[in-house]
């Protein structure tokens, strides 16, 4: 194994006692994994490949009929809350004049 692959794993004690060792890792791997009793527990990504990542490798699907009714069915609720929201802010604003 090639030493820039050995150093993208470390261990969950090398985390904590070199975190900031650990985080500058990251801007030349653009990913750690942290090991936990020999076993992949977590990854620290880059932020530049957390970017990508969420940029570019997010499918885009259009919605189901199951998920259109419930977006329909919460739109409609959020119109309720929105209502009962107005009425507190009334109560609020009172109680703030109080003061």
């Amino acid at each position: 194994m090639g030493k820039i692959i050995e150093s993208k794993y470390i261990s969950a004690t090398e985390l904590k006692n070199k975190t900031k060792n650990v985080l500058d890792m990251t801007d030349d791997l653009w990913e750690v994994y942290i090991m936990n009793n020999n076993k992949p527990k977590a990854v620290i990504v880059s932020i530049e490949r957390y970017n990508y990542l969420n940029n570019y490798n997010i499918p885009e699907v259009e919605p189901d009929e199951f998920e259109i009714n419930a977006i329909k069915e919460y739109e409609k609720q959020k119109k309720d809350w929105t209502l009962e929201f107005i009425e507190w802010d009334e109560v609020f604003s009172f109680l703030n004049s109080l003061k």
